[in-house]
């Protein structure tokens, strides 16, 4: 059966061999926060650098906003478009996705590192207005975060789009780390929820032909179609494979994600009980199944009528 890995917790557990001139930086940086006046209005133009939650100091907004302990709300943290092994020197458009039932400005940090905590591919924002990227010197580590009109004050989530090239061949996986601030909107460091995720992705090749081939041999059903509220996924798969498969709602927008991770050849049966990630049931109306293999995708419609 499909593999399902974990992917929003952070993991402490795992060292790289780091500059000390990074980890020097990012204590600068978490010392003058600590020392900052408890009235301070934290940085919603955009968090300093060494705050997304990657090693070796795992530092993350915590540092300022500390009402809560990270990961302790109910909300969304997630890199969304990330592929299952990066083609060398190829660009992914990924987005960084926070939500938080109740709160109303958002705020992110990302970086990309490789196995000795140096800069990992290129990172660009797709849209200036909302995203900057902070460069470190040389090969030393960049960071993307929000600016002052990309926080989405009043609205009920914040996303943001980043363009990452990967690295040259040869430069082995690629982690990424992300830290989120899902802020009251009271414009100080109070009450606002912080969340972290971490992403290991290998290094891979090329494969979208093998993709595609392996994609137009599968076979998915969606059953019971329509559905009163719930739904199951037939699949079968030709051979084994990387596969994600989430639902999505007419407009394309992300509801639920079913699996992700590497699949073996055979018959499969996934469930989907009706309800976006946060728990909530959908309303009536059309969703899609839509499984993404390496360089192929498919889509598999699905009717909701409550």
């Amino acid at each position: 059966m499909v593999h399902i890995p974990s992917v929003t917790t952070t993991d402490a557990s795992r060292t790289f061999d780091v500059r000390t001139s990074l980890a020097s930086r990012a204590a600068a940086a978490l010392l003058a926060l600590l020392l900052s006046p408890p009235s301070a209005h934290g940085f919603p133009w955009a968090p300093p650098d060494g705050f997304a939650g990657d090693p070796p100091d795992f530092n993350d907004c915590t540092a300022c906003h500390s009402d809560f302990g990270l990961n302790t709300g109910d909300g969304v943290l997630e890199i969304q478009g990330m592929p299952f092994a990066y083609a060398p020197g190829e660009t992914y458009a990924l987005s960084v996705r926070l939500d938080d039932r109740g709160q109303s400005r958002w705020g992110f940090e990302m970086t990309v590192i490789d196995s000795g905590g140096l800069q990992a591919g290129v990172m660009a924002p797709e849209d200036e207005v909302i995203v900057s990227v902070s460069e470190g010197p040389g090969s030393e580590r960049d960071y993307a975060k929000q600016t002052i009109d990309g926080t989405y004050w009043g609205e009920e989530e914040g996303i943001w789009g980043i363009l990452w090239t990967a690295p040259p061949e040869g430069s082995g996986a690629a982690f990424f780390y992300a830290a989120g601030n899902a802020a009251n909107g009271d414009d100080t460091p109070s009450q606002d929820y912080i969340y972290a995720v971490d992403v290991f992705v290998p290094e891979g090749i090329p494969s979208a032909a093998r993709g595609a081939a392996v994609a137009g041999l599968l076979e998915a059903t969606a059953f019971p179609n329509p559905s009163a509220g719930s739904g199951r996924l037939r699949l079968r798969l030709p051979e084994a494979t990387a596969l994600r498969v989430r639902v999505v709602d007419a407009a394309g927008r992300h509801v639920a994600r079913l699996a992700d991770g590497p699949a073996a050849s055979g018959d499969h049966l996934l469930s989907w009980d009706g309800r976006d990630s946060r728990g909530r049931p959908v309303a009536s109306g059309v969703y899609y199944y839509v499984l993404d293999l390496p360089g192929a995708r498919r889509a598999v419609p699905l009717r909701i009528l409550r």
